[in-house]
């Protein structure tokens, strides 16, 4: 978590692969997909320079592609549907960081309908609506 806090994402991901390994349910696989996905997000100075921690784009996706692994893990073992949905959020923001709305908006969209009273779940799904149309969301939803 000291690693994680200070920005090295990289660094941390072997604890939190064997956290989520050590079958600490749901929770150990969010927070291994987090570190994941910022670990495909770091970035290092070398030489003044910023540039990516990861060595390449291909690194990068293949670090996203298990963060979205880890978030399915979590979800097949959530104890609720507040849970189930609260992943399905995460897999749409990730999807939408990443360049991918209209997956992210399917993913909204499930959340939605795992958990119809969740107000993330249809804040997420407006707010990627208008960005889709090219619109802000309303003020409420922002």
């Amino acid at each position: 978590l000291r690693q994680h806090r200070s920005g090295r994402h990289v660094a941390s991901l072997p604890y939190f692969r064997r956290a989520a390994e050590a079958g600490t349910g749901w929770v150990g696989h969010w927070n291994y997909a987090a570190a994941l996905n910022n670990a495909a997000f770091e970035v290092w100075s070398r030489h003044g320079v910023a540039s990516p921690a990861s060595r390449s784009a291909v690194e990068r996706l293949e670090l996203v592609r298990s963060a979205l692994a880890e978030v399915e893990a979590a979800e097949r073992v959530a104890p609720d549907a507040r849970t189930h949905a609260m992943m399905e959020l995460v897999r749409g923001n990730t999807l939408e960081m990443w360049g991918f709305p209209v997956d992210a908006l399917e993913a909204y969209r499930s959340a939605r309908s795992i958990d119809p009273e969740y107000p993330a779940a249809r804040r997420s799904e407006a707010q990627c609506v208008a960005a889709l149309r090219g619109e802000r969301p309303p003020a409420a939803e922002r």
